[in-house]
């Protein structure tokens, strides 16, 4: 029986889940942005501005939707200069377009923020003091959950944390596994070893792709921070509940590069239909893995992979010609009968 790991109905919408305007730290207006991502193929925008929740739903138009978010960091205090510190940063996503009311907020964190803004922000409890711990960072992940948001865990690589920190942080959705903006600084932010590693040593989570962009305007082509990492998300349609629904479940891959146009497993078997590859591989929860690569000169756009029942998880990456990669999330074999 034949079983599409992307829904088979819907469309695959172009989004950039991590982007900063000069409500924080970035360069160009939530305006400029959507004009600049709508202009470049962007279907969804998440413009996650630091520490403050922002509704951009005025932006918002039948083929261009913005999600309601923001991102929350937990810093090490210690003496020493902020890049010798570890820090914990997480996207906190509404799951529903009326939520306007922060968690965990501490104005003393809003070090870009205009003081009009954060006088207006809503935000549940009192002044929220926070410690880098496990603990402080768990409770935040869990006070966002209860109050409506979903929690991407975000640069683990810029962020110094390791296997050690990331792996004792329960209840976030998904694993940014490629950062843009941290990529053009020189950091080696793809990050998928780190996905692995959770899922093996700690639990079931998703994979995006971001820009994470501050708009670097004055940046050569080369290394601006805009439209590398995306996430490709099967929605019904572009609505926020449709989408946000398949963020929920899943329905999603991660890229910055290649597409991915079809997934689906039958008779034990996993079936991939992708742009122009070099390589596509298929890894699982243990050491058995496959890959196919494209030899003089010639491209790959499908491949056959066999599924053990061994396997416990099954994911995907297609490599392009330039060393660019689209990773799916990892399918556990439970979701699915394998023949």
């Amino acid at each position: 029986m034949k079983k599409y790991l992307f829904p088979r109905e819907g469309r695959f919408y172009k989004a950039n889940l991590h982007c900063h305007s000069t409500i924080s730290d970035g360069r160009l207006s939530p305006e400029e942005l959507k004009a600049l991502y709508k202009s470049n193929g962007y279907s969804v925008l998440s413009i996650t501005d630091h520490e403050v929740l922002i509704d951009h739903s005025y932006l918002n138009d039948a083929d261009f939707l913005t999600i309601t978010g923001y991102e929350i960091a937990v810093t090490e205090d210690k003496p020493g200069p902020f890049d010798l510190k570890k820090t914990c940063h997480l996207n906190l996503f509404a799951t529903r377009p009326d939520i306007d009311t922060a968690v965990c907020f501490n104005p003393d964190y809003c070090w870009c923020i205009s003081k009009e803004i954060i006088d207006r922000q809503k935000y549940k409890g009192g002044i929220y003091h926070r410690t880098y711990s496990p603990e402080t960072i768990n409770h935040i992940i869990e006070e966002a959950n209860n109050s409506g948001f979903i929690v991407q865990y975000n640069h683990p690589a810029w962020s110094l944390e390791d296997a050690f920190d990331f792996c004792r942080y329960k209840g976030f959705f998904a694993m940014e596994i490629y950062n843009t903006g941290c990529a053009k600084m020189g950091i080696s932010e793809y990050n998928i070893k780190d996905y692995d590693t959770y899922l093996r040593q700690a639990g079931r989570i998703f994979c995006t792709a971001n820009d994470d962009c501050h708009s670097m305007a004055d940046k050569p082509a080369a290394l601006s921070d805009y439209f590398g990492g995306f996430t490709m998300i099967k929605a019904e349609k572009l609505t926020y509940s449709a989408v946000m629904d398949s963020l929920i479940k899943g329905n999603f891959y991660a890229s910055f590069g290649p597409y991915i146009n079809e997934l689906y497993v039958e008779d034990g078997k996993a079936y991939i239909k992708c742009s122009d590859a070099r390589y596509i591989s298929m890894t699982t929860q243990g050491r058995r893995a496959k890959l196919f690569a494209a030899e003089n000169g010639r491209v790959l756009n499908e491949a056959v992979f066999d599924i053990h029942p061994m396997d416990g998880y099954i994911r995907f990456d297609v490599t392009d010609s330039e060393g660019r990669h689209a990773n799916t999330r990892a399918y556990f074999l439970d979701e699915f009968t394998v023949e």
